[in-house]
């Protein structure tokens, strides 16, 4: 072991006053305060973007195909649509769109009706399906969809139901649902029974949507046939944006290709425009705390000045003296990268496990604050903390230079 290295050892281990201790510690303190709020910041923020992307590929396609005036014959387009993308499908359904308001025990909200062909939306979607009642008991979309009664079934969303009141199995709730030959408002209101409860995680969806069967919506708006679009599960979901240019091109006029990336940018925008002010705002706190070591490393400078005049006159290089403190500053810079990480990493883990902070739906899409960590992120996260360590180093051990103690 170098003489360096090994008084920087008992520097940091016996300093030569009390006070320098305590400040020594608050140093360390200090950069593990900045480190964890940095690494629980982008936790959070990791949490966010996955639990977003996650319920919105649960809830939207991949890709979705819409046509002017809607798509008289789906299976036909659904057909030509998927052999212009050669075979990058996984699958495809059709879907119906159509903006309703619902009525049930005197509480009146808007939604968006989509009915669903409930075998091949299976296929596409992964959207977690209930039947309706307190049981909670799960059920797949095409058992909750296939009632062959005169009232048609409807799955609607968990907030969607609880701000109509529906707690019970088999409740029915008065849809206005306009139709092409009705004509007065009355008969435009049409019966549903609520067999099932979906959940995405997302308020948006969870309060905004409910799923009725495509043959049925199709018999009630009197139009036998007709969708809004193809819906489509893609192999490589990231090529979404290449493939719906390709389709908008070969499909021509009249047809639009959304996808999943575009429909959802402005999201996606803002959850990257937030991690960067967050970034840069922690990475101050950090660099704040990060300096209290220069000023540790001058009071250690100047309480051991003796020891320092002793070494030069014992024939040390000023490149050893520097490196002396050097490595004291970089331990410090270690220490509270270290603590910090781990005391982020306690803090995540307990806010994940407790549900102690709870998020209102209605702001945040989501009802629990999500932690999410990344390697890649706590390397960076420890690694610009020590690289500001060691400029704070720098600037302290600067002031031994010239063989004197520029104090």
């Amino acid at each position: 072991m170098s003489w360096d290295l090994f008084l920087a050892k008992k520097y940091l281990r016996n300093p030569a006053k009390r006070g320098i201790r305590l400040v020594l510690r608050l140093a360390v303190l200090g950069v593990a305060l900045g480190v964890a709020t940095l690494s629980l910041t982008q936790a959070v923020m990791n949490g966010f973007e996955r639990v977003f992307r996650e319920s919105i590929l649960g809830f939207n396609a991949h890709l979705v195909v819409l046509k002017d005036g809607e798509m008289a014959d789906p299976a036909g387009e659904e057909k030509a649509i998927l052999g212009q993308i050669s075979g990058e499908a996984l699958a495809a359904t059709p879907f119906l769109y159509r903006e309703v308001l619902l009525v049930a025990h005197g509480r009146v909200k808007g939604a968006v009706f989509k009915g669903i062909d409930p075998l091949t939306f299976a296929r596409v979607y992964a959207v977690k399906t209930r039947r309706a009642g307190g049981a909670q008991v799960p059920a797949k979309i095409e058992e909750l969809l296939k009632g062959e009664g005169e009232t048609p079934n409807v799955v609607l969303g968990e907030d969607l139901a609880e701000e109509l009141g529906i707690t019970g199995p088999d409740e029915t709730l008065k849809v206005f649902l306009p139709k092409k030959s009705a004509g007065t408002a009355e008969k435009n209101f049409q019966s549903f029974k609520v067999a099932g409860i979906f959940q995405t995680g997302l308020y948006e969806f969870d309060r905004g949507f409910a799923f009725v069967d495509l043959g049925r919506m199709q018999g009630i708006l009197e139009s036998p046939g007709l969708a809004t679009g193809i819906e489509m599960k893609l192999k490589r979901p990231l090529d979404a944006d290449a493939l719906a240019l390709d389709l908008k091109q070969s499909l021509g006029p009249g047809y639009e290709a959304v996808s999943w990336q575009r429909l959802n940018g402005p999201l996606f925008s803002a959850l990257r425009n937030e991690r960067l002010m967050f970034l840069i705002i922690m990475a101050m706190v950090v660099a704040v705390a990060s300096f209290n070591i220069v000023g540790v490393l001058l009071l250690m400078i100047f309480d051991r000045s003796r020891e320092i005049s002793i070494l030069r006159a014992l024939g040390a290089p000023n490149r050893g003296v520097q490196r002396l403190f050097g490595y004291q500053g970089l331990a410090i810079g270690a220490l509270g990268s270290v603590l910090g990480v781990a005391l982020a990493a306690g803090l995540g883990r307990f806010v994940q496990r407790s549900g102690v902070l709870k998020l209102e739906k209605e702001v945040y899409l989501i009802e629990r604050l999500p932690v999410a960590w990344s390697p890649s992120v706590l390397a960076a996260t420890a690694g610009v903390s020590l690289a500001i360590a060691l400029l704070a180093t720098w600037v302290a051990v600067r002031r031994l230079k010239h063989n004197r103690l520029d104090l």
